[in-house]
């Protein structure tokens, strides 16, 4: 299940980086687009890449005549009372519940985060539990992705949402 989060956050998530090798990724196609953390941001934000084309097909199913059939996760909600949240989810897809073992998970793509120049990016830590990272993107960088959180806008009544509003 993917939370929609933030275009803040997510190129925040995206773009931290601890020892990541952009040089050698797929990510980007050329020196300029890799150079410098806006143009990082800039070109995975266009709407034919990574975040960019999620965020165009999630604003698409949004505003879509399937909108009822889309469930909005709060992301801080998710990760901070999955116990909670996971249930209410099993219900919205007509699914029973499952025993999911939070406290032991394992999951690593260390292949594909390598091919892409961000070694251990999808390690998932052993339990479940929500982490609190300082953004490292310059505040008029982050200032640009703040508009464009459509889900919050209450807009669309026909979207199912769990969040802590309602």
């Amino acid at each position: 299940m993917n939370a929609l989060k933030t275009p803040y956050f997510r190129a925040s998530s995206k773009l931290y980086c601890w020892d990541f090798n952009f040089e050698y990724g797929t990510l980007f196609d050329d020196d300029i687009e890799r150079n410098i953390v806006s143009r990082r941001v800039d070109t995975l934000g266009r709407r034919n890449r990574t975040a960019g084309y999620a965020w165009c097909a999630a604003k698409k199913a949004f505003y879509s005549e399937q909108a009822a059939s889309m469930l909005v996760v709060d992301y801080y909600l998710l990760g901070s009372s999955f116990e909670k949240v996971l249930p209410l989810i099993y219900q919205f897809i007509r699914e029973p519940p499952f025993a999911h073992a939070l406290n032991k998970l394992q999951f690593d793509t260390h292949e594909i985060d390598a091919n892409l120049g961000v070694t251990g990016l999808h390690t998932l830590r052993d339990k479940v539990a929500l982490m609190s990272r300082m953004c490292i993107l310059p505040p008029d960088l982050c200032a640009n992705y703040v508009n464009m959180i459509f889900w919050l806008d209450g807009v669309n009544g026909r979207v199912n949402e769990i969040t802590n509003q309602k």
